[in-house]
C-alpha cells in the first residue's frame, strides 16, 4: 500500500531573498529547513501536499500559481486545485479571505511591494468558482483559512 501524507503547515523559504517577501514580522523570518528539501539535501519520506497561507514567501507561490513540485516528494497545490492521490480526491484552496480583494482578479506582479506581497495570498472569487466547477465528489479539502 502507498503511504500518503496531506498537510497544510510548512514554512517554504528557499533562500534569503524569499525572506523579504514574507508578510510577517521580521522576528519570524527564518530560513528553517525547507531550503534543504528544495536543494535536494533532504527528501520528504512520503508525498507531501500543501496549500499556502499568509506567512509564506509570496514570490515563490506566485511563480507556481497553478501548483507544482517544490522539492522531491513535496507538491504545492496552487491557488485552487484538485488532485487525485492514491485514489483520494483532494481539493486545496490557498490563502486567506479578505473582503476587499475577494471580487478582484489577480493583479500582482514581480517585484512585489509591501501591499502586493499580502494581496497575492488573498482568496479570490475566481479560485472558489474554479473549485465549484468540479463535478466529481471531493474526499478531502485542504485550506489555510477556515472554510
Amino acid at each position: 500500500a502507498k503511504k500518503c501524507n496531506a498537510i497544510r503547515a510548512l514554512r517554504k523559504v528557499r533562500n534569503p531573498d524569499d525572506l523579504a517577501c514574507m508578510a510577517c514580522p521580521v522576528k519570524y523570518r527564518e530560513m528553517n529547513t525547507f531550503y534543504k528539501y528544495f536543494s535536494g539535501q533532504k527528501k520528504a519520506p512520503v508525498l507531501t501536499l500543501y496549500v499556502a497561507g499568509n506567512h509564506e514567501a509570496s514570490n515563490y507561490h506566485m511563480e507556481l500559481f497553478h501548483g507544482g513540485w517544490v522539492a522531491p516528494n513535496i507538491y504545492y497545490m496552487g491557488h485552487a486545485n484538485v488532485l487525485n492521490v492514491c485514489g483520494i480526491r483532494i481539493a486545496g484552496l490557498s490563502g486567506i479571505y479578505k473582503r476587499n480583494h475577494f471580487h478582484q482578479g489577480f493583479h500582482e506582479k514581480l517585484p512585489l511591494n509591501d501591499g502586493t506581497m499580502r494581496s497575492i495570498y488573498h482568496v479570490r472569487e475566481t479560485d472558489v468558482f474554479r473549485l465549484l466547477q468540479v463535478a466529481e465528489p471531493i474526499d478531502v479539502f485542504i485550506s489555510h483559512d477556515w472554510p
